[in-house]
């Protein structure tokens, strides 16, 4: 059996195909297969990858009616060959060593699941920013169960950071929703049945952000609410759901906070939508009504835990999105940090309702 699979997902990809496969390609150490699943791409991403396949028969290119990524990842679980699978996408590469740093560690631990860090790169390369494991986990070099180290929990959920055994993924049945967002309830379902997770610290694999890449989309709103649902269906079948909800919470909260930094400009200017999102993360945040721990929400992002909390305390979904566009550069996605903050009055009538809520609750 070879090591690991490498399943590329690719739809309109030509333009950074060949680089995605060829930096499998160049990879040292361990043997691999890769296997490219073209999802109905109406550009020649298809021939860039025929024309590799027959120069590299390490290479096989699956063509397909578009059935997105939940779909085409399946697709790629039913056909690897490899002991573990990376899941990678069409415009994303890996830097020298990822195979061999993310399989070896998988070995040495006899790990069902691989975490690592990685960049986030701008369309021409550029280092934008480096992500990945929280910093409890940094250098650890230990394989745990996620009740050992539940911190784990509040990784990104991202599949293409991980590699998992294919026979873990077997024999749980363990499968991608086949609507957008999949990789949320994925990388819940495997962390919280993994028997082993290890990780490693140095990042060898870079995500590109793009403004013309899925995650722009405006269905990208439906798609993470309906992947935060789906999550926690499969969570609350958990015999330890009780203990894993604070983390379940505090990651949802990013997931859909997250919506905020990559929103664009047509979002931005488009008030039903924004109406629509905003009302929707209130009924979900209210339904989660749960007491976050120092040690929780001092993980997250403190925009997002700030939101919640205004939720938590009365914040309407006009109140919300008028601060959202009158506080939060449109641009935020350009500047290195995630998002941009302006203090106005409104934003002040805000943070001073939320204070005087905590207040309040102590005086209990």
């Amino acid at each position: 059996m070879i090591d690991i699979t490498v399943g590329i997902s690719a739809y309109n990809s030509a333009e950074f195909i060949e680089q995605a496969v060829e930096s499998v390609l160049s990879q040292e150490g361990r043997s691999f297969e890769v296997i490219v699943i073209d999802d109905g791409s109406k550009d020649n991403t298809a021939e860039l990858v025929e024309a590799i396949a027959k120069r590299d028969d390490r290479v096989r290119l699956y063509q397909k009616l578009n059935s997105g990524l939940g779909a085409s990842r399946n697709d790629v679980i039913d056909q690897a060959r490899g002991r573990f699978i990376h899941f990678m996408d069409g415009d994303d590469y890996m830097g020298p060593n990822f195979l061999d740093a993310m399989v070896s560690r998988a070995y040495a631990l006899n790990a069902d699941v691989i975490i690592s860090t990685y960049y986030e790169v701008s369309a021409n390369d550029l280092v934008k920013a480096e992500r990945g494991l929280p910093r409890e986990l940094a250098e650890y070099t230990k394989g745990f169960h996620w009740t050992k180290k539940p911190i784990v929990l509040l990784s990104r959920t991202p599949v293409w950071d991980k590699i998992y055994s294919k026979e873990f993924l077997i024999k749980n049945a363990i499968r991608f929703i086949e609507t957008g967002a999949e990789d949320i309830p994925f990388s819940w379902n495997t962390l919280v049945q993994a028997q082993k997770i290890g990780t490693v610290w140095t990042p060898y694999f870079y995500y590109r952000v793009r403004k013309a890449s899925l995650t722009g989309s405006l269905s990208l709103v439906d798609d993470v609410f309906t992947a935060v649902d789906a999550a926690e269906e499969i969570l609350k079948s958990h015999p330890r759901w009780r203990r894993i909800k604070p983390y379940f919470v505090a990651r949802s909260i990013c997931e859909i906070g997250y919506l905020l930094v990559k929103a664009r400009e047509s979002f931005l200017s488009n008030n039903t939508a924004r109406d629509i999102y905003f009302g929707r993360m209130i009924e979900k945040f209210k339904k989660f009504d749960v007491d976050l721990k120092p040690k929780v929400y001092e993980q997250i992002d403190p925009i997002y835990y700030e939101i919640y909390l205004a939720v938590q305390n009365g914040l309407s979904a006009k109140e919300l999105g008028d601060w959202f566009s009158t506080n939060v550069s449109p641009y935020a996605q350009e500047t290195t940090k995630s998002y941009v903050i302006l203090l106005d009055a409104t934003q002040f009538k805000a943070v001073v309702r939320v204070l005087i809520n905590k207040l309040r609750q102590r005086s209990f």
